[in-house]
């Protein structure tokens, strides 16, 4: 499901230099006194120079970005500042906020390769989505480790976070293929709305979503044959 992205957009920590990002860094924000939430670290980057920053903080309920996604964060050294968007996932050690935020986490990383990126980013690997223990292995201009410690704790990995983006990235394509064959048949006057098809196509006796969907793939590639 689509979440809501809101600008918070912080007045120090931005260099204001331009981005052009090949991925993502996944951070936590290793927040030592209890429960994190997006919007402290906001307000804790956007009243002093600190000498960090990252483009988006997300939360249970929030994802909140902090610098635009044109521009540089610093997040992860000079190398992986210039190449990728730094996303912190706020601390948590409640299990249910935890899986609400992974969700959010996965939905904005799809997000920002499917919509955000220039070329796409369609297919996920380690050199486009890495943690910020990988780039202090890499580039060794850090030494931090997150968020390993952090997904290990709620019994999760980098590499299960890669295979969720990359299947909800394979949604997001799905769904637009589906929109866009609705709209060739839309045009032919061959469909009344993407309503009918999705929540009333009939495989045999049962009403099937994915049915509807196949249907629909199959009659718009008739049409623009």
């Amino acid at each position: 499901m689509p979440y809501e992205i809101t600008a918070k957009l912080i007045r120090f920590n931005r260099p204001k230099t331009a981005l052009t990002p090949v991925g993502a860094v996944l951070h936590d924000t290793q927040y030592l006194y209890g429960e994190d939430n997006a919007q402290r670290e906001i307000l804790y980057f956007d009243s002093a120079n600190r000498d960090a920053s990252a483009h988006a903080f997300v939360d249970s309920e929030n994802i909140l970005q902090a610098i635009p996604w044109n521009e540089v964060a610093w997040h992860a050294a000079h190398t992986a500042n210039s190449m990728f968007w730094g996303i912190e996932l706020c601390y948590t050690k409640d299990t249910q906020k935890f899986t609400e935020i992974w969700k959010r986490g996965v939905w904005l990383f799809a997000h920002l390769f499917v919509n955000v990126a220039n070329p796409k980013i369609l297919r996920v690997t380690e050199s486009n989505l890495l943690s910020h223990a990988q780039v202090s292995d890499k580039w060794h201009e850090c030494d931090h480790r997150d968020p390993l410690s952090y997904f290990k704790f709620h019994g999760k990995t980098i590499e299960n976070f890669r295979v969720d983006v990359q299947g909800a990235i394979d949604e997001m394509l799905n769904a637009s293929s589906l929109e866009n064959s609705i709209l060739i048949l839309q045009k032919a006057g061959l469909i009344l709305s993407p309503d009918y098809w999705k929540q009333n196509a009939v495989a045999g006796k049962q009403v099937n979503g994915e049915y509807a969907g196949i249907l629909i793939h199959k009659m718009a590639e008739k049409i623009k044959i």
